[in-house]
């Protein structure tokens, strides 16, 4: 019920940028405490979930701001790295391309480690390295190095990153 809770919220916010952000980051909040209960959840459930939540992050990437930017990261992270399906289905609805947008503008330092733990997660994808280097995004992992060298957890985070993208990438 709190997956579908979420889901309905987000659909709805997702062509609005008025949404009640309190509501929906509670929404937010339930599902991520019922993922911590429950970690099973069915496929076809992490494709809807990681579907609706993408096209949340599209309409909104240039507002990094936006109060529940980090605990949309925080869920879709929490779907993937288990199902192939809902990976391509994430790369399908550009999460690549909004976290590399979200990154290039962002200060805030746990939407940029959960980011980097997303692209960590989806650049062992098949073909997820054309869209990375199309996309820019290894120098942009470079700059947040200089940009936060006194974070070590980010700093750890980054090169982490870059050490398992680089399976893929050139």
């Amino acid at each position: 019920a709190a997956l579908a809770q979420l889901l309905a919220s987000s659909e709805n916010s997702s062509t609005r940028k008025d949404v009640d952000s309190v509501a929906f980051q509670k929404d937010l909040t339930v599902v991520e405490g019922y993922l911590d209960r429950s970690p099973t959840i069915e496929p076809a459930e992490m494709q809807k979930a990681v579907s609706v939540l993408c096209s949340w992050l599209r309409t909104r990437e240039d507002f990094q701001r936006e109060v529940c930017m980090l605990p949309v990261l925080r869920v879709v992270s929490r779907f993937l790295g288990q199902d192939q399906a809902t990976e391509k289905i994430a790369i399908q609805k550009g999460l690549l391309s909004s976290l590399t947008e979200i990154l290039r503008g962002c200060s805030d330092a746990a939407i940029v480690r959960t980011c980097l733990e997303v692209i960590a997660t989806l650049s062992v994808v098949e073909n997820s390295d054309t869209i990375i280097s199309r996309l820019g995004t290894v120098p942009i992992i470079i700059e947040l190095l200089r940009k936060h060298g006194e974070d070590k957890e980010l700093l750890e985070d980054a090169v982490t990153t870059l050490a398992v993208m680089s399976k893929r990438t050139r």
